[in-house]
């Protein structure tokens, strides 16, 4: 709690990591950062269209959630590069493709 402001464990980059980490899947561990709700705003289709396997591996077989894309704590997500659209996340919620667009995995 101390730590990334609520309970359960370590998840958020920004517990252990400091600067920008960017929209990329090439942090430590090979996935986008949590946390960093810029990576909803744009940029990651690219990523998703080169290797959905791994964004299969959290966000499911078809991009419908599983346990791993549950968020941890309440979120609210920019669907758009000018932050003009948000969806709101409450805790436990899973984020799925198609809260913003069309499925495309």
């Amino acid at each position: 709690m101390d730590l990334q402001g609520h309970a359960g464990p370590i998840i958020e980059c920004s517990t252990c990591h400091t600067g920008d980490l960017g929209v990329t899947l090439d942090g430590p561990h090979g996935m986008h950062p949590v946390g960093d709700t810029r990576f909803s705003a744009g940029g990651h289709e690219k990523l998703a269209e080169k290797n959905k396997d791994a964004c299969r591996a959290c966000h499911g077989k078809n991009g419908e959630g599983s346990v791993l894309s549950r968020v941890a704590t309440d979120r609210t997500l920019t669907k758009d590069e000018h932050g003009n659209k948000t969806i709101h996340l409450a805790k436990g919620e899973l984020v799925t493709c198609n809260l913003c667009h069309k499925n495309k995995l």
